[in-house]
């Protein structure tokens, strides 16, 4: 791109009409109107018993391995579309992962847009 060239530019700006005119307060923002999904105890406390998890799996030949993992909270509270990536995983590997993630039965509490609970996806790296 040449120095001091014409660029084309995107703005996103998150408007929810809701929130003007009647009903419009100083200071508006949208901050306060998405609260994110928790597990029982937090997010680090759903990575330690993943952790846990996995090593009860006594996963072979998978030392500084990283999986990805993806998921899903929904409306009620559960996991649910869990991916182990990349692609290229052994299948035994992905399978003791899968089990691992599923193990862990806790509801979460979900996410929620102005109080109505809504899905939201997670992606979680470990490496074994």
């Amino acid at each position: 791109m040449e120095k001091g060239a014409d660029v084309q530019k995107y703005v996103s700006i998150i408007f929810y009409p809701i929130d003007y005119f009647d009903n419009f307060k100083e200071n508006y923002t949208t901050q306060g109107l998405k609260k994110s999904a928790e597990f029982p105890g937090g997010m680090g406390e759903f990575r330690n018993r993943l952790l846990i998890n996995l090593k009860n799996q006594n996963i072979r030949n998978a030392d500084g391995v990283t999986a990805e993992i993806r998921f899903k909270v929904n409306q009620e509270g559960f996991l649910q579309d869990i991916i182990i990536q990349p692609d290229d995983l052994q299948d035994d590997i992905k399978n003791k992962v899968m089990k691992a993630v599923g193990q862990i039965t806790e509801k979460w509490q979900p996410e929620s847009f102005r109080s109505v609970p809504i899905t939201s996806t997670y992606t979680m790296r470990v490496t074994l």
